[in-house]
């Protein structure tokens, strides 16, 4: 996978304590490298709106409604907004989205290194825990998210 080289730049300004490939990865999965994407996990669907102001229109409609929402590159859960300072504008800021995702990303790694000791099968635990919560509950996941790292390539 070659990544452009301004989503590399994002990255490393954003997320800096995670590695760009990491972080890359885990976007690249979670959000197809789209900064408006939305995923209803009440509503079970998924929302590729075309501009941020219709991303937000969606987005402030299924919170209205009672709905968890993933949000942007990292699909950030909205449960998360408020320990962040985020609302569902700045949610869909890129770099906010980001830090946000890496922040998270980086405390399930602390949890999992506590656990199981600084080796490989950390990383796996803690992606797995910033998928479903758990450092158990998506592996499968995880070993995709590293596959997708290990094949990442920064375009110049």
């Amino acid at each position: 996978m070659i990544v452009p080289a301004a989503l590399w730049t994002l990255v490393e300004a954003c997320a800096p304590r995670v590695a760009p490939r990491t972080m890359i990865a885990l976007i690249a999965y979670e959000s197809a490298v789209n900064p408006l994407a939305i995923d209803d996990n009440t509503g079970l669907r998924s929302y590729t709106p075309r501009s941020r102001a219709l991303a937000e229109a969606i987005a402030t409609r299924l919170l209205a409604a009672g709905h968890q929402i993933d949000v942007g590159y990292a699909q950030l859960d909205s449960l998360n907004f408020a320990g962040f300072g985020l609302d569902v504008h700045s949610a869909f800021d890129p770099c906010r989205n980001v830090a946000a995702g890496g922040t998270l990303l980086l405390s399930a790694y602390a949890a999992a290194v506590h656990r199981y000791g600084r080796r490989a099968a950390s990383l796996a635990h803690a992606l797995s825990a910033y998928n479903s919560g758990s450092q158990n509950g998506a592996l499968r996941y995880a070993r995709r998210v590293m596959a997708t790292a290990r094949a990442i390539r920064r375009r110049r």
